[in-house]
């Protein structure tokens, strides 16, 4: 009798106060863990991908005497080390994977020559045909030009999209760089003449061949360039953080096409050291607003995943000056953001780097978020839902 009466004014409490929506119960490891080539004395991984649940790319970088690309392949059981494409007398890495099916996966990356003669990097790109790895053809830059690619995102099997820089000599600006997949090969694509001094594009998104969003920086400002189907223009963007602070964007999505998001940073330097605030653009109505962080000084943000126009979801890492690196999260619920636990486990690194995500991805027919990235010199996988 006593149960039943505590039943009911229990239930009475309830409906006189009702109870605050549940806290995030946070992100947590992937198990079992990727476990990279035992040779390497350090890795991560830095972006990630997924055809299904049962199906799901990573790659990034290790290093030994020499740099060395990471590709990790998730099977539904596991997570297996992929063989990546060897070249002879170069050194690389992967920075971006897409997919657009189980037989057709896209990584880019970058790397030089080894021994490294003159510091130059050449842009490299990877595919998947569903039996083995190789690399494709890239545009040929000028002789004296260094490529970088940081990102890739493939609209179909015919049609895609990579981006990063190039720098025609050491003492020249950067200068945005872009290439398209069309009628099975890669080409560089003119786009418009940026002033204002360096000009980095970090991040791609292809909603569609008419609907392409990248972004990145220029000078101390943050960019953000659209293409229609026909050419590229920029949008204007407005300034984030603190007065005078450099902004920089990471990453860019699309929840329709009249709706995207971008992240990145707002970094300041002070005697002390560099004190950054996470940096969160929302397109509406045709036009970029600041929206306000979770996150606080020394967080970056490198990646964002959004499920609907109330459910966006971006990563990356808090460093506050004199303080140690740690995964941080945060997500936006049609009101707000806020900071979601992503702790996976105590480092031995301290007061500097020790713990990023650097990508996070949506598991294609599911609610789930995984997100990659590295962990005390070794890479870490955690998900979310």
């Amino acid at each position: 009798m006593r149960r039943s009466l505590s039943i009911l004014a229990t239930t009475a409490l309830l409906v006189l106060f009702p109870p605050a929506a549940m806290a995030d119960p946070g992100w947590t490891p992937v198990t079992p863990a990727p476990a990279p080539p035992a040779n390497l004395t350090a890795a991560g991984l830095f972006d990630v991908a997924a055809v299904s649940p049962a199906d799901v790319w990573a790659v990034g970088g290790g290093w030994t005497d020499t740099e060395q690309a990471l590709i990790m392949h998730w099977t539904g059981a596991g997570w297996s080390p992929v063989q990546a494409p060897s070249v002879r007398d170069f050194q690389y890495s992967f920075t971006a994977v897409d997919v657009v099916s189980a037989r057709d996966v896209w990584a880019a990356g970058n790397g030089m020559p080894v021994p490294a003669q003159d510091f130059r990097s050449k842009a490299v790109l990877a595919h998947y045909d569903g039996t083995a790895w190789s690399m494709a053809r890239v545009p040929a830059p000028p002789s004296s030009s260094s490529d970088v690619l940081t990102d890739i995102d493939m609209v179909s099997a015919t049609d895609g999209w990579a981006v990063g820089w190039r720098v025609a000599a050491p003492a020249d600006p950067f200068q945005p760089l872009a290439m398209r997949w069309r009628n099975g090969r890669w080409d560089a694509v003119r786009l418009p003449r940026i002033g204002g001094g360096n000009v980095l594009l970090g991040h791609v998104h292809a909603r569609t061949g008419t609907d392409v969003w990248a972004v990145g920086s220029v000078g101390d400002a943050a960019l953000i360039l659209h293409f229609d189907g026909t050419r590229w223009r920029r949008f204007d963007v407005p300034h984030g953080g603190a007065p005078g602070a450099t902004n920089e964007l990471r990453a860019v999505t699309t929840v329709s096409a009249n709706e995207a998001w971008a992240a990145g940073s707002a970094c300041r330097t002070l005697a002390e050291g560099v004190a950054c605030q996470p940096l969160i653009l929302r397109l509406t109505g045709g036009r970029w607003q600041v929206v306000p962080p979770a996150g606080d000084g020394g967080t970056n943000l490198l990646d964002v995943v959004a499920r609907s126009g109330d459910d966006v979801w971006v990563v990356g890492y808090d460093l506050p000056i004199g303080g140690q690196e740690a995964n941080h999260v945060e997500h936006w619920d049609g009101r707000r953001f806020v900071t979601v636990p992503a702790y996976v486990g105590p480092v031995t690194v301290q007061g500097g780097l020790a713990s990023a995500l650097e990508g996070v991805t949506r598991l294609p027919g599911t609610d789930e978020l995984w997100a990659v990235g590295w962990q005390d010199g070794a890479v870490q996988a955690i998900r979310h839902g």
